[in-house]
């Protein structure tokens, strides 16, 4: 049964074995409709030192960022420029 989702969704994260230190980040993109530019995602290796579950969990992390960003919550001009900074990077913006 698939979903009406036309994102990606929840990553999740599936070792290749237990002393490899590789794995894999995936959707579930065989249950998701819509162009599979948008839904598709899946990508495996040796994450180092960062681990997978960080980059599973980027997507996640962006979205709060920028709901922090946007809210009428008071932050330091510091903090709130820096948070503007890291959406833009996140999103191919900056170098």
């Amino acid at each position: 049964m698939s979903t009406a989702q036309h994102t990606p969704g929840p990553l999740r994260v599936t070792a290749f074995d237990e002393t490899s230190r590789q794995a894999r980040v995936q959707n579930d993109h065989s249950r998701v409709k819509g162009s599979w530019d948008d839904i598709y995602v899946e990508f495996s290796g040796y994450f180092g030192s960062y681990g997978p579950h960080m980059f599973a969990m980027a997507p996640e992390l962006l979205s709060f960022a920028k709901d922090i960003h946007n809210s009428a919550i008071t932050l330091p001009e510091s903090v709130r420029s820096r948070l503007h900074e890291l959406i833009a990077k996140a999103g191919g913006f900056s170098s």
